[in-house]
């Protein structure tokens, strides 16, 4: 049963993709702002905004709408996985009693888990300086 309901979820994930980037190559060109060049774009530099204002080709759209629902899936992940390692090693930590060197190894590890979480929610910020193009 956990079989099929993964089969169909995948199926339906890359159904919903398709349908994304179909709707999104139906725009004539995309205008983008990022902070370098890219080269086989009209770029023009903007010096008020000090950003290269490009305008790309249809099918960089689609580009566009893959790499952000792969950032959105992997982040999610991420975010899952340190949550559920964060009440895991709690639940640990909070079993002390049983085991006075599992107290200082769940510590350890719920402040792991509190930096990437921590990682995680800046990693948004940060790859909007990178790659602002990808939030378009």
């Amino acid at each position: 049963m956990k079989i099929i309901i993964t089969k169909i979820l995948i199926i339906l994930s890359i159904f919903w993709l398709f349908w994304t980037i179909q709707n999104t190559y139906a725009e004539a060109q995309n205008v983008v702002e990022v902070t370098e060049s890219i080269p086989w774009a009209n770029c023009v530099f903007d010096w008020e905004k000090n950003l290269y204002v490009c305008t790309t080709e249809r099918w960089f759209g689609a580009i566009m709408v893959v790499m952000w629902e792969i950032l959105k899936y992997f982040t999610f992940l991420a975010g899952l996985f340190s949550v559920l390692a964060l009440v895991v090693w709690w639940i640990m930590y909070s079993m002390w009693w049983a085991n006075d060197s599992l107290k200082s190894t769940a510590k350890e590890y719920i402040q792991k888990s509190l930096m990437w979480l921590v990682l995680l929610l800046l990693s948004w910020t940060i790859l909007y300086m990178i790659a602002p193009w990808v939030y378009v």
